[in-house]
């Protein structure tokens, strides 16, 4: 009888130690787990920051702060980052946008093969209002870290009362990858990419609402 008796005590206090331990082996785990970053909020250091000015004529100007180098990026990386994005334009009435765009290639060497380089007005609902290829856009003249400012000037119709996102498109020069979202060309910018819809996202503005922002 005795004998038994021992054999429950035992048998309680291995169940005991198993139970302690798997609960301790939950807390450890639960600390080791990866912590997903935080996107970037609008207003901070690195968020791109835009001075926005006029209501029926409307002038934007941004500055961007470029993505921190990986250590495991190579040398042939495709690395562009923007620096500065200057748009005038009406909102009333059918007008002409004025873009000036600087750029840098912070790659190693030149970008080769023909980028398409589009502009997206997007409203609130993402239903594009505006979409226009920029021709004087060309990424294969950034020679390795020197900024150059591209001009355009584009032929745009007014906007109804709203919030309105402005960006930038650079499909894939791969034929076979173009129409994929997920291969688009993204900048080396902290707030601008944005991967799950291949658009690299470079202003906001409103229209005909009493709280314009005056920065991004």
């Amino acid at each position: 009888m005795k004998g038994l008796t021992l054999l429950a005590l035992q048998a309680a206090s291995l169940s005991s130690m198993f139970g302690q331990n798997q609960v301790q082996f939950a807390v450890h785990n639960q600390q080791k787990a990866p912590r997903v970053p935080a996107p970037v909020q609008a207003g901070s250091i690195a968020a791109p920051h835009c001075e926005i000015t006029g209501t029926q004529e409307i002038k934007i100007a941004c500055t961007y702060t470029p993505v921190p180098r990986s250590s495991q990026s190579g040398k042939d990386e495709l690395r562009i980052v923007l620096n500065r994005a200057v748009l005038s334009f009406g909102t009333i009435r059918d007008s002409y946008m004025l873009i000036d765009l600087t750029l840098t290639n912070e790659g190693a060497g030149l970008i080769s093969g023909l980028h398409a380089v589009f502009l997206a007005v997007d409203d609130e609902a993402s239903h594009n209002m505006v979409r226009r290829v920029l021709p004087k856009v060309d990424l294969s003249k950034l020679f390795p870290g020197v900024p150059v400012t591209f001009s355009e000037r584009l032929p745009i119709g007014g906007f109804r009362a709203g919030r309105y996102t402005i960006s930038l498109l650079i499909p894939n020069p791969d034929p076979t990858l173009r129409d994929n979202p997920a291969r688009n060309i993204l900048l080396s910018n902290e707030g601008v990419a944005d991967s799950t819809i291949g658009l690299n996202t470079i202003a906001h503005f409103t229209v005909g609402l009493s709280n314009q922002p005056s920065n991004n």
